[in-house]
């Protein structure tokens, strides 16, 4: 759990908790947060990196097991860096408008800092990509029942009745 405290040392909110699900965190190892507030959290249980908005919700996940060109192996460390991108300008795509740079230090696996470019592709519209998070929990919940629902036809159908006697 990451616990946010105002500038008096009062307690305002948590972000994530212990889980296995986005937004939540098995062995979180780094944390940094750029000057829009964005919250990134390396968690080493699940080689991903979880950036989160400023009010906590959970903005994207980043990473992936070690066989990806994007993966990580056990990331353990954050660092944000505007001053390396014209040292990397030649490994990012033209269209690409990156603010900064996103270092992940990796504890594991032959790439031991694996290096990501926050910034948005200027050919696409924002908009396209917004995902209505009332919908996913709505989704997930009818997920859940279906199952829960065919657990229970599942537990009726296997039940045996028990063997009648004659007197």
């Amino acid at each position: 759990i990451i616990k946010v405290f105002d500038k008096q040392g009062h307690y305002v909110s948590s972000i994530g908790g212990p889980g296995t699900d986005m937004g939540q965190f098995a062995r979180p190892k780094g944390l940094a947060i750029d000057a829009h507030g964005t919250i990134y959290v390396a968690d080493a249980q699940w080689n991903v990196l979880q950036l989160f908005q400023p009010n906590g919700q959970l903005l994207m996940v980043v990473g992936g097991p070690i066989s990806k060109p994007y993966g990580l192996s056990l990331p353990s460390g954050v660092c944000l860096s505007r001053s390396a991108l014209d040292a990397f300008r030649s490994y990012i795509a033209p269209q690409f408008d990156a603010q900064y740079l996103v270092f992940v230090v990796n504890e594991f696996g032959v790439n031991k800092i694996t290096v990501f470019a926050y910034g948005r592709d200027r050919t696409l519209n924002p908009a396209d990509y917004e995902v209505d998070m009332a919908k996913v929990k709505a989704a997930k919940a009818a997920l859940i029942a279906k199952q829960k629902a065919e657990e229970a036809k599942n537990a009726k159908a296997n039940q045996t009745s028990p063997a009648s006697t004659q007197p």
